[in-house]
């Protein structure tokens, strides 16, 4: 399936950064949080797999500059391809 997108992006973060938001939403258990975690590919397999990678340790400013960029780049490749 991921041979049929346009572009690939993967959103990362530290775990233990990961955990601390989501600890401080509350909703989920550590033990929850550990299982959900496991249950999902590799980070560093998600990452070979992606056309783009966008890292969510920082601001949320951050986040949006980067992501806005990367948009930006997927619209430019999908005209060039068209």
């Amino acid at each position: 399936a991921h041979l049929l997108c346009d572009a690939k992006v993967c959103v990362t973060i530290d775990p233990t950064k990961a955990w601390e938001r989501v600890e401080k939403r509350g909703g989920m258990d550590r033990a929850d949080f550990e299982k959900r975690t496991a249950a999902q590919l590799d980070l560093e397999k998600k990452k070979s797999l992606s056309d783009f990678v966008i890292p969510n340790d920082n601001s949320i400013e951050e986040l949006k500059k980067i992501t806005k960029q990367v948009f930006e780049s997927i619209k430019n490749q999908v005209k060039v391809s068209a």
